[in-house]
C-alpha cells in the first residue's frame, strides 16, 4: 500500500529515518550501505528512490494511474 500510494517516497524515507524499515524492510536501509560498483551512483539508496519516483510518474502518464501487475 505504501509503494501505490501518492508519495512513496515520503512513506518510505520515513520507514529509514525511524529506524522501522530494519524491522519491516531491512533491504531498503541496507541501500545507503551499498555503493554502486560502476560509480555512477554513489548512494544507492537514494538511487532508487529517483527510480521509483520515475516509474511511478511513467505509470501515470501510461496507464492513469499505478500498474498493479
Amino acid at each position: 500500500k505504501l509503494v501505490m500510494g501518492a508519495y512513496p517516497r515520503r512513506g518510505l524515507t520515513l520507514l529509514v529515518d525511524t529506524g522501522l524499515a530494519e524491522l519491516v524492510l531491512p533491504e531498503l536501509p541496507a541501500l545507503a550501505r551499498e555503493r554502486d560498483e560502476h560509480h555512477r551512483h554513489k548512494d544507492v539508496y537514494e538511487h532508487t528512490q529517483t527510480v521509483l519516483e520515475q516509474a511511478i510518474d511513467q505509470e501515470q502518464e501510461r496507464f492513469g494511474g499505478p500498474d498493479q501487475v
